[in-house]
């Protein structure tokens, strides 16, 4: 449904011990209910900015068994609500990072909670939004832009 895009913002983060802790607000300005990947990817998308990869991408049914069952944030109309994430970051990570999450309009099935299968659903079911960039914080500073 045009028109009814979930507002995501980073409202903090932190950076300690290897980790990038953030905190983000989902907003929703629609007239309907808007579902929000809020599982944390295993792996981050390589490159500068630092993609954080709240979407089917890169996962698959080889892994399905060792992925995480996904998590859904469910945001009712005029409505916000959190997503609290913790991120392993590479070894040499650049500057800033930025992060894609995957959407819809329309509710996850029940049979998601389990794979095998699952991400293949979810991609053909997701729209994806990206926020960002971002400054990477230097280690054991936050951040709340």
């Amino acid at each position: 449904m045009p028109g009814n895009e979930p507002l995501i913002r980073l409202i903090w983060c932190e950076r300690r011990g290897g980790r990038l802790h953030a905190r983000w607000r989902v907003a929703n300005p629609g007239a309907a209910t808007v579902h929000v990947l809020a599982t944390v990817p295993r792996a981050l998308g390589p490159g500068d900015p630092l993609m954080l990869e709240h979407t089917a991408a890169g996962r698959g049914s080889s892994r399905a068994n060792q992925e995480p069952p996904p998590r859904f944030l469910a945001v009712v109309a005029g409505a916000s609500g959190e997503i609290v994430a913790d991120y392993a970051l590479p070894t040499s990570p650049p500057a800033a990072f930025s992060a894609r999450f995957a959407w819809s309009d329309q509710p996850p099935p029940p049979a998601w909670s389990v794979p095998p299968g699952t991400w293949t659903g979810i991609a053909a079911w997701q729209r994806v939004l990206t926020s960002g960039p971002f400054p990477l914080p230097v280690e054991g500073a936050s951040h709340a832009p």
